[in-house]
């Protein structure tokens, strides 16, 4: 009997992880549209996850603008580390460092009071400034808009 209600579990279990997996839709799915209209040439992971932080981070700076709780999106900016990039000899030491660095001052934007947060904010996209000064200064422009003055 025991096995019987473990094996009933254990199915139920697994089959609600598959039918949750198959129905989350990814952020780069669910804006596919507007993305091929704008991006229309093939682009590598990291361009595409490069893209989705940028939209997230305009969530969290009109969050940290209004004073309100910052989401934990710590899973997006961490793809940073494993996407495939247009050049896999970007990808250095430096660059992971640089990676890390990036994560981290989003925790410490997360851990931060409400009357740092500006500071802890600004400190973040500073982070992505200086790797993008280095290996992407393309998207430098927006990137510096994201500041909060």
């Amino acid at each position: 009997m025991k096995r019987v209600l473990f094996s009933l579990s254990l199915l139920t279990f697994l089959s609600s992880v598959f039918i949750a997996c198959e129905q989350e839709k990814t952020w780069r799915e669910e804006n596919s549209e507007e993305l091929a209209r704008l991006y229309p040439n093939e682009s590598s992971e990291l361009a595409w996850v490069m893209r989705e932080i940028s939209a997230k981070t305009e969530l969290v700076k009109s969050q940290v603008e209004n004073g309100e709780e910052v989401d934990n999106i710590i899973d997006v900016f961490k793809q940073v580390h494993d996407a495939e990039a247009t050049k896999p000899e970007v990808k250095t030491e430096a660059f992971a460092n640089m990676a890390s660095s990036f994560v981290d001052s989003f925790d410490r934007l997360l851990e931060s009071q409400e009357g740092d947060r500006i500071k802890a904010y600004n400190m973040m996209i500073q982070n992505c400034v200086v790797c993008h000064t280095t290996y992407c200064p393309g998207p430098l422009v927006r990137i510096e808009k994201l500041k909060i003055d």
